[in-house]
């Protein structure tokens, strides 16, 4: 499951939590420990990333995790898009020093849920 959050939230590490869960400890952590498995057995890491990172790039250290300057004006909505960026370019840098895993990344498609309409409001109808 994923956040979307409307507030800066830290997590008991002092991170930031979208970029904690969704990149850090999630993606990172989890894909890190699954490699040398998943190498040794032609395997497939597939991280679910998401549309909402299409128009977004990858920003400065400080702004993809909401520290420094960037802490004092959190937009929940960038910080998710700053991580499913951060997963996919992950995945293509694991992809090249990993040949013998197929790594990809995949959008699922929009979901109608209470982080989508906080997060999208009126213009959630974009989405549809």
């Amino acid at each position: 499951a994923g956040a979307l959050l409307s507030t800066r939230t830290l997590t008991s590490e002092g991170l930031e939590v979208t970029f904690a869960a969704h990149l850090l400890f999630g993606t990172y952590l989890l894909g890190t420990l699954a490699l040398p498995s998943l190498a040794a057995n032609q395997g497939r890491l597939i991280i679910v990333s998401s549309g909402g990172m299409l128009n977004t790039k990858f920003p400065a250290w400080h702004a993809a995790t909401s520290t420094g300057p960037s802490a004092a004006k959190y937009d929940g909505q960038l910080a998710y898009a700053y991580a499913k960026r951060g997963q996919v370019l992950l995945a293509e840098r694991w992809a090249a020093a990993h040949p013998a895993v197929k790594v990809v990344t995949c959008h699922p498609g929009w979901t109608l849920t209470d982080g989508v309409e906080a997060a999208y409001g009126d213009r959630k109808s974009w989405l549809e």
